[in-house]
């Protein structure tokens, strides 16, 4: 802001005739504003202009997909081994374990469909949707 104000108080050379409104300064400091917010969320090293190393830089909701499917299979692998434990009792009917292991099925499916639920839930969220209404008319 102090600059522009400088530059609006020159009276001589190439800038001689910019001038400033009200709104111009406001525009401007919300502008300025905005623009530090978004270095609080760009990671360090694009903020970091005098580190040139280069980094991979990557859509990190593949790596929360990564943890969804991880799990997804810890779920299954969970109903697997209570299937196992069911089979090794010895002493239970076969029409108890039928339906204890329809009932295990059932849960993981259904724990399994929250799951993507979430998934979906955060990939929709990860995507951008905001933006400013175009004005119309000339200003």
């Amino acid at each position: 802001m102090m600059l522009a104000e400088g530059v609006n108080e020159t009276t001589e050379g190439p800038l001689g005739n910019f001038n400033m409104s009200e709104k111009d300064r406001y525009e401007l400091k919300i502008a300025g504003m905005l623009h530090d917010c978004g270095k609080v969320t760009t990671p360090v090293h694009v903020v970091d202009s005098g580190d040139r190393q280069l980094e991979t830089i990557f859509d990190r909701i593949n790596l929360v997909d990564t943890r969804f499917e991880v799990l997804k299979r810890d779920l299954e692998i969970a109903a697997l081994k209570e299937k196992l434990k069911l089979l090794g009792e010895s002493a239970l009917d076969e029409v108890v374990a039928r339906k204890r292991f329809a009932q295990i099925d059932q849960t993981l499916r259904d724990r399994l469909r929250q799951v993507e639920g979430d998934r979906e839930f955060l990939r929709h969220a990860n995507v951008g949707g905001e933006a400013m209404a175009l004005k119309s008319g000339k200003e």
